[in-house]
């Protein structure tokens, strides 16, 4: 529900005027970026119509404006609300300070982690606030699957997420919830305001009381901030983070893929479990929210075709680069320089004549079972004295579901390997760079 603003202010001894705080509180996912970017933008354009959006403390990077307040609140859990509250009012009270020497009567705080306080500290701040601001809190409402698809991809990019949708959604499902109810039983009134890439800022300049025309909304929103990856990035991404376990590669590959393509389309892959778990974990806020916003509805089961029907498309440049990235980080060098030996050459099938079938590839069994490699054992070799007669796969077939042991619950056992076997006869030398992106599309398929 958006509610147009007009002034309030409150007295305070019958002469002072207590300032406003408006407090954007996220949650993340629903154009926080956007939303602070065109607050940046608008700086000086508020303060002369007596708003105050102090910088970030890192310019350009969107992040919010609060990081000092949000330090103290997502102190570690035994800081008490008694030795927390000093450093509250202190905070709180230099941005009162810093307003006054602004010439302003309305602060704008703006930063997503706000709704990823907890309870207790969030109704410790709101108390400490009272005597300084009279507090305006705005939140964006995002339909769950949409929200909870987007913060899954941020964790992919970001955090080294490995994990496809369903499981993380299990994990995840409750933080939902915990965004938005904790925030609407603590502050009253609450303004809520629709997620919608058009229409957002227009609906958050109403909300603060500006004139969305004068603050140009329209053509801010055409702009995109900080985009989310696409269905085919974000296989790729999860499948590196598999492999390397270093949230440092992701992010990098990530920042470079959205820099070449800031524009590309994102799409979700709806699944009807996920929406039923989904309808089941966020039913009662749901039916709060859409109080106030009825048409909160998650997409329909079918709205985009199974991921295992579309190929994994990704630019050679892009792949490249991964490679490159990959490459230079040192805590993964060692992998590949032993994925390097193992694709280094090709091994004559006539040396093992019937001991291998005439399909056996050992770049897929490689990538079919990583404990192989990861050993640092000849494909061909393990397959004849071991893989054979485990059932170990050798070929994939279309739409196959990843093997046992390459489950989440770690590898199977196999005899510990103690010596690399001896080669076989090389014929050709192949080098790493020239196979790559085959190796690359193999791991995205799995």
């Amino acid at each position: 529900m958006i509610v147009d603003k007009t002034d309030r202010t409150t007295n305070i001894g019958g002469d002072a005027v207590q300032p406003k705080l408006v407090l954007h509180a996220g949650p993340g996912k629903t154009g926080t970026s956007a939303i602070q970017k065109w607050l940046t933008d608008n700086k000086d354009l508020l303060k002369n119509d007596g708003y105050d959006y102090p910088e970030p403390s890192v310019p350009g990077t969107f992040a919010g404006n609060a990081s000092e307040l949000i330090q103290i609140l997502l102190a570690p859990p035994d800081v008490s609300d008694v030795d927390m509250a000093p450093e509250l009012d202190k905070i709180l009270a230099s941005y009162r300070n810093d307003l006054a020497q602004s010439r302003c009567s309305t602060l704008i705080l703006s930063n997503e982690l706000f709704s990823s306080v907890n309870r207790n500290r969030l109704h410790l701040l709101k108390e400490r606030i009272a005597p300084l601001f009279a507090l305006d809190v705005i939140l964006v409402v995002r339909e769950p699957y949409g929200w909870l698809w987007s913060a899954w991809g941020q964790c992919v990019k970001r955090l080294g997420e490995a994990d496809p949708f369903i499981p993380f959604l299990e994990r995840a499902v409750g933080f939902y919830e915990q965004a938005y109810a904790t925030v609407l039983d603590i502050f009253d009134p609450v303004t809520l305001i629709p997620y919608s890439r058009d229409a957002l800022l227009f609906d958050m300049a109403k909300a603060m009381g500006l004139d969305p025309v004068l603050y140009q909304t329209e053509a801010a929103s055409v702009q995109t901030i900080n985009r989310s990856m696409t269905a085919d990035e974000l296989e790729i991404l999860r499948r590196i983070n598999r492999i390397n376990g270093n949230p440092s590669i992701s992010q990098r590959i990530s920042d470079y893929l959205i820099e070449q393509s800031p524009d590309a389309v994102t799409e979700m892959v709806i699944d009807p479990g996920a929406i039923a778990l989904i309808q089941k974990c966020c039913g009662p806020v749901l039916t709060r929210l859409r109080k106030s916003i009825p048409n909160l509805d998650m997409p329909r089961a079918g709205t985009i075709s199974d991921e295992n029907e579309r190929p994994i498309v990704i630019g050679l440049d892009a792949m490249e680069y991964i490679a490159t990235v990959i490459q230079s980080d040192d805590s993964v060098r060692h992998h590949l320089v032993r994925l390097h030996q193992m694709l280094s050459s090709e091994i004559p099938q006539s040396n093992y004549d019937d001991l291998i079938p005439p399909d056996f590839d050992p770049v897929i069994y490689l990538l079919l079972n990583q404990d192989v490699l990861n050993a640092g054992v000849d494909p061909t070799e393990h397959f004849i004295s071991y893989g054979k007669a485990h059932g170990r796969p050798y070929k994939r077939p279309r739409r196959a579901k990843a093997p046992s042991h390459l489950s989440d619950n770690g590898p199977d056992i196999m005899p510990e390997v103690t010596e690399k076997p001896p080669a076989f006869g090389r014929e050709r030398v192949i080098s790493l760079p020239e196979r790559w992106n085959e190796v690359m599309q193999h791991f995205a398929r799995r």
